[in-house]
């Protein structure tokens, strides 16, 4: 009987392929093949001598350069087809929940994290101006919401008609404002910090999965994280700077992102580092809107409390 363990003429990369690929034609190849100079390999990686069966394959530079192109391509093709995996997956969910709406039990709360999800995965692949549209969407979700509650309605869930925390804080300002003999150069107690519109401030997500968020807190995280994509989309320099954090949180310098190829670029094709005016100006007026309405938010709340 013939030996399993004889040399086959199926070469070691059929085989890989045979194992990871699957057995559809229009099925995406999961496997490259890159041959890496012996040189450039570390000497304890190298596997001890052995008697050469074939001579040594060379390639020459253009060889090696369309070798490694092949590979970035099937990164980028493997890992879009997994991003159209996750947003038809999220799609499919966010459809169930809608159509769940006019049921008892349903909550705006949990409609609003799994869209934010979908919102948020199109901002991480540079998809910024899907990712406003998004949250958007859930803005008017939550007119409507609000509305409801404010007409008797339960449906959709309750938010929280005042803020515990800015209560403390005006409560502080009085005690302050009365108290006599107070140092007029001590520090004084703020209602806000320096930058009162920051998703980071607050667990907002957290505060909106336990269905424990107020109505003005809800609606800073939601202007939050619109004003945050308004000005990426404007490829502002502190947009641009916090992207750049992110990406090298060592680094020192403001970067642009490399996912937003189609802001700010010039006639000729290049890119450059103008900022996009038409975004900005949207900001602004958003920006004008919110801080009046705000005033009145916060006005609400306190009574509320």
């Amino acid at each position: 009987m013939a030996s399993k363990w004889t040399r086959g003429t199926t070469t070691l990369l059929e085989k890989l392929r045979a194992d990871f690929n699957m057995p559809s034609k229009t099925a995406p190849d999961h496997v490259a093949q890159i041959r890496v100079p012996k040189e450039k390999v570390p000497p304890h990686m190298l596997p001890g001598p052995a008697p050469a069966s074939s001579p040594a394959v060379t390639e020459s530079p253009q060889e090696q350069e369309r070798a490694w192109s092949e590979v970035m391509a099937r990164f980028k093709a493997l890992i879009l087809l997994s991003f159209d995996l996750r947003v038809g997956q999220y799609e499919e969910n966010i459809r169930k929940n809608e159509a769940q709406r006019s049921f008892p039990g349903w909550n705006f709360n949990t409609f609003f994290i799994l869209k934010e999800g979908l919102a948020r995965g199109f901002e991480s692949v540079g998809l910024v101006e899907d990712a406003l549209l998004g949250y958007d969407e859930l803005s008017v979700g939550l007119d409507t919401i609000i509305r409801d509650q404010a007409s008797g309605k339960v449906q959709g869930g309750t938010l929280l008609s005042y803020t515990e925390e800015l209560y403390q804080k005006a409560v502080n300002l009085m005690q302050q404002k009365d108290k006599k003999g107070a140092d007029e150069n001590g520090s004084q107690s703020q209602l806000h910090d320096d930058a009162p519109f920051d998703a980071q401030t607050k667990d907002y997500r957290g505060l909106i999965l336990a269905n424990n968020i107020s109505i003005l807190d809800f609606r800073i995280y939601v202007f939050s994280r619109q004003m945050f994509l308004l000005l990426r989309l404007g490829n502002s320099a502190s947009a641009r700077s916090d992207l750049a954090a992110k990406l090298r949180p060592n680094a020192g310098i403001i970067q642009r992102s490399s996912d937003d190829g189609s802001i700010g670029m010039k006639s000729s094709g290049q890119h450059n580092d103008s900022e996009d005016l038409f975004s900005l100006a949207d900001l602004c007026s958003r920006a004008l809107n919110f801080v009046t309405f705000a005033g009145r938010l916060v006005r609400d709340d306190l009574i509320a409390r």
